[in-house]
This record gives structure tokens, sequence and C-alpha cells, in this order.
């Protein structure tokens, strides 16, 4: 699969812990090697990494010559994010990351834009006992939850490790965001862990995607990739592809319109014809119902300003031509 620079189409994304707390036989550079080379297999777009240390950044650019290879330049724990983008950058396209204050863990986000597309690397607050890392990674949660607002013209990928013990990530549902691997198959799937230890088993890593302005999102395909965990990594692989394509709403506007004036009454449309514009459509035009982050809504847009001018400018035509026909006098005026 060929990448794209611009426009609607799919993306392909990779991400994974790299480090963990297992205990390998392998150096870190032979691990990030052997994973490195087991993610390729798939064709990705964008490579979301986890857990990076030092040593195995030269070992990326090495391996991914012709990626862009992004990481944050001062951080606040041995480890880091990394994002490698396949899709050539254009001006308007950038890479921004931001870190958490209160976080004692040096936990940062990583985000990459690419055309419609902004992909944002998670790494939350590890440990579920304390509750000052609880509160923490709650914190965290509730800021991704909001990362879309600033950029709405994009559709936003949320990918990672979050920590996320169940019913953790209510707060990302409640703004919109879809949880890929529950989307493609389904609550009930077996063997959705992502992180196992012993006889403990865990969704940690996921992918949450948002739908932009007028743009749908949808998952098309999503995998746990096994052949590195356990002996390269703690952590299963996620395989996600996304795509999305342009909402189908403009079409109905002029049939959502006649719909508007006729449940209004037809007294009001044979008494102010709505003014048009020279290109046919009304003013008072309205949105057909629009599908938002994957779901129905059944709000319109409607141009209220306009129509209460109209319904001005009738009244007026009828009391002149009732004021001339002698109908009314001028204590109604």
């Amino acid at each position: 699969d060929q990448p794209r620079s611009r426009g609607l189409g799919d993306v392909y994304k990779r991400q994974i812990n790299v480090d963990g707390l297992g205990s390998y036989t392998k150096t870190s550079t032979q691990r990030i090697e052997g994973i490195l080379l087991r993610i390729l297999t798939v064709s990705p777009q964008f490579i979301l990494l986890q857990e990076v240390e030092e040593a195995m950044y030269p070992i990326i650019k090495s391996m991914l010559l012709g990626w862009q290879v992004h990481k944050r330049r001062v951080r606040g724990a041995e480890y880091f994010l990394v994002i490698a983008v396949r899709i050539a950058a254009e001006p308007l396209d950038k890479c921004t990351s931001f870190s958490f204050p209160r976080s004692r863990q040096g936990r940062h986000t990583l985000t990459v834009r690419r055309g419609p597309w902004a992909v944002v690397n998670v790494h939350a607050e590890s440990g579920g006992q304390n509750a000052c890392e609880r509160d923490e990674r709650a914190g965290q949660l509730l800021h991704m939850s909001r990362q879309h607002e600033a950029d709405p013209e994009r559709c936003y990928v949320l990918g990672g490790d979050f920590n996320a013990r169940p019913g953790e990530d209510q707060c990302l549902l409640l703004e919109g965001w879809i949880d890929a691997w529950q989307s493609h198959r389904g609550a009930a799937a077996k063997d959705d862990w992502t992180w196992c230890s012993g006889r403990y088993t865990a969704r940690y890593d996921r992918v949450y995607f948002h739908g932009a302005k007028d743009v749908d999102v949808r998952v098309v395909h999503c995998e746990r990739l096994l052949g590195v965990w356990g002996h390269l990594t703690d952590h299963v692989p996620l395989h996600v592809k996304l795509t999305c394509s342009p909402l189908a709403c403009e079409a109905s506007a002029a049939e959502s319109n006649d719909s508007l004036l006729s449940t209004q009454g037809k007294e009001l449309a044979a008494l102010t014809r709505v003014p048009s514009r020279q290109d046919g459509s009304n003013v008072a035009s309205v949105d057909g119902p629009r599908r938002h982050h994957g779901a129905t809504s059944s709000k319109v847009n409607v141009n209220v300003l306009a129509i209460a001018k109209a319904v001005a400018e009738g009244v007026d035509r009828f009391r002149s031509v009732a004021t001339v026909c002698g109908i009314l006098t001028e204590h109604y005026h």
C-alpha cells in the first residue's frame, strides 16, 4: 500500500511498548531490531513506539531510512516516545509534544500531523495500587480526551500504552472517541490482552480514533501481532488500519430545507417567499442530518436570522397591502 501525503484515504499504524518490565536474553538494540523487522512486514505508514531507550534510537533511524523519526527533545525519564512516519510532510504539517506537568514518571504525548490525520502517541502514568498514580493517569486521560478540539479539521488517532484499567477510558468515550479494538472485534472478543506477566493480563495498549468536521473515520482492520511478545517485549503490538471519507450531507440540503418549510405550515410559506441566491440555493439553508464520530445525529443547522428577516419583510408587505385596502387602520400599525 502506497502512502499518501494529502487528501482523504487510509492510514496504517503500528504501536508497541518496546521495553516493558520483562527480563530478556537479548540486548535492547537486538530487541528493537527484531521488533522493527516484524512491524515492517505489515507496511505501516505510522509507527508509534513507547519506552524507547537511548541505545535503541540510532537503530530505529538506521532501519527506517526515508522515514521521518520524531521524539521529544527534552525528556524527564530514561525512556521516551518515538513516532516514525512514512508519509512526506508538507508546510502545514508539524510535530509537537506535551509534557504532563504533574507526572512523576516523565510522561508526555507526541503528535504528528500529516494531511487529514493527527496521530498522537501516548504513554500514561503506570501503577494501579497507588492513589496518586491513578489520579494522575485520570488527569492525563482527561487531557487526551480534549486533544482534538483545537484542530477540528483533522481526524485524530490516539494510540499507545494507556495503562488503563476497565472503565478508566470513560472520559474518552464521552468525548466521542472510539476504541478501535472494540469497534472492530467487539467488546466480548477473546484474547484482547496486550500485556501479560505470569497469570496477569491486561489490555493496556489501545488505539482510539475521532472523526473530523464533515469527515467520517472507521476501522477496517485491527489485530495483535504476537511474534515479538515474550522474547523481545512483554507487550503485544497492535496493527490498526483506519480509513476516512467525507460525510455526504450537502446533497440533502435542498430536501431538508423543503421539509423544514412544510413542517412550519403552508400559510407561512405562502406569505413569505424565502429569497434565493444567484446560485439558486435558499438563504435559509438547512444541512441534512450529519453523522458525528461514527454516530447519527438528528440535529440540523438552521439559518434563524434569514428566516426571521424573510418573515418580517412578508409582514411589512401584508400591512402595506392591507392598509391600502382599508383592512387595517392606523391604530393597528
